[in-house]
């Protein structure tokens, strides 16, 4: 019993480290992503440029460049269905799904670079 308490509370602050250092949102894996945009409908959100996109996609993705989200988000992506969103490097990515959140999208994945999937 002794030791529970402290492995529990470990487990506790690593996951909100986790959290803080992955800029608080929730990454997401190529396994994972799959799953729910085969059984939640997720939608597969592109936030490259359009001359990006052309160059190369990720099957089934919709492109929304990182600047358009803000007039762009409420048109294009109902916010009851999760989104996953990528782009290069995943430092557009990871800008994007805290846009989304602020807008207030409740289900938001990163899963950072293109080269993931």
């Amino acid at each position: 019993m002794d030791i529970l308490i402290p492995a529990i509370a470990a487990l506790v602050l690593f996951s909100i480290y986790k959290r803080v250092k992955y800029g608080g949102r929730t990454m997401i894996d190529k396994e994972t992503a799959k799953k729910k945009i085969k059984e939640e409908k997720a939608i597969l959100l592109d936030v490259r440029t359009e001359g990006e996109y052309h160059r190369g996609n990720i099957s089934g993705s919709t492109l929304m460049p990182f600047h358009t989200i803000k007039t762009a988000a409420h048109a294009k992506i109902k916010k009851d269905r999760p989104v996953i969103v990528y782009c290069e490097t995943g430092a557009r990515s990871m800008k994007a799904a805290k846009m989304l959140e602020i807008l207030g999208y409740t289900e938001v994945y990163d899963l950072g670079s293109r080269a993931k999937w």
